[in-house]
């Protein structure tokens, strides 16, 4: 009877085992679920960062261009300023009419500039939104860790 209560004992702790390990597959289980979802939604966050990243660089070179043109553009017109303060034209200065010219890059700077303008706002409302798919994506990532730290915690592993 010693032999058999012991026995006895020993399957129940095995029973025990064979539960504790069913509860620990399905926490791992779910776990796994949970972490393939979060794996998705990291790579279409990751996706659109990356596509982000591009319309960033876009705008960035857009931006190096307006700000080419702008310099090319004051560059003339300081020119023009200073041969309109000038008594004498000097050969290099084409006979033009030097108040049209000055109106037509004046236009042009102040086009370029409203242009400059609307580019940087673009380009800083992409900085932001890419800055937040950022924090959204580690925040994914972080939960990912936590949940599955809690599962195999919860596991008994």
């Amino acid at each position: 009877t010693k032999l058999s209560t012991k026995v006895a004992e020993l399957e129940a702790k095995h029973n025990d085992n064979l539960t504790s390990i069913e509860e620990f597959k399905s926490h791992l289980r779910v776990a796994n679920t949970k972490n393939t979802k979060l794996t998705k939604e990291l790579a279409r966050l990751n996706e659109n960062i990356n596509a982000m990243k591009e319309s960033l660089n876009q705008k960035n070179n857009q931006v190096k261009d307006y700000k080419f043109e702008n310099n090319n553009l004051q560059r003339e017109l300081d020119e023009l300023k200073s041969s309109l303060t000038s008594p004498h034209p000097t050969a290099s200065t084409p006979r033009r009419s030097p108040q049209k010219d000055l109106e037509s890059l004046t236009d042009k700077l102040n086009s370029l500039t409203m242009q400059l303008k609307h580019a940087n706002e673009q380009l800083e409302s992409k900085e932001k939104d890419f800055h937040a798919q950022i924090q959204q994506a580690n925040k994914y990532k972080l939960d990912s860790e936590s949940q599955l730290k809690s599962a195999f915690s919860a596991g008994g592993g």
